[in-house]
């Protein structure tokens, strides 16, 4: 299993282009691996960038959520959308796993998605993110060559210069 941020990376910012998505998804069908696609952030993305579930659909693809970023850290309510097998196997591993999370937020977070307000909220806090957003091109692999000069631990990482957009072969 291969774990991916296509959309919002953390820490870079970056968004993966459509053909390293698509060279992505060729590597997993050749090699029959599947992959996390971590989406935590993608609600606070000021575009509808492509996914790889989208892409994909769903196939060979795990597709996680999060409502945290946007509505509280203490919230942590969040969702997966995978082939329906996939599903049934995380399904029992939660429940062997966790007893239960809050009531309430699950609640509080059904009252919010149907009446519209969580979609509404999303909505504010991105426009309030827009003043203060830092304009760099996303996208650049020399960010994370970058990062990785920087910090000490992530020195094993490989260089992604040149490699970022490039078309899948």
């Amino acid at each position: 299993m291969v774990f991916v941020q296509s959309v919002l990376h953390n820490p870079t910012g970056w968004d993966a282009s459509a053909p390293v998505l698509h060279r992505l998804l060729t590597l997993a069908e050749h090699h029959d691996f599947l992959i996390a696609e971590d989406d935590v952030y993608g609600d606070l993305h000021p575009d509808e960038p492509l996914r790889l579930a989208q892409l994909s659909g769903l196939r060979r693809v795990i597709y996680f959520g999060s409502f945290s970023k946007v509505l509280s850290p203490a919230m942590r309510l969040g969702f997966v959308c995978a082939e329906p097998s996939i599903v049934d196997s995380l399904l029992g591993q939660r429940v062997g796993s966790v007893l239960t999370g809050s009531r309430l937020d699950e609640l509080l977070l059904i009252h919010l998605l149907q009446s519209g307000r969580f979609r509404k909220h999303l909505a504010r806090t991105r426009e309030r993110l827009v003043p203060g957003r830092l304009f760099m091109p996303l996208g650049d692999a020399r960010l994370v060559d970058y990062f990785c000069a920087r910090f000490a631990a992530l020195k094993r990482w490989p260089s992604l210069a040149g490699m970022a957009n490039s078309p899948p072969r």
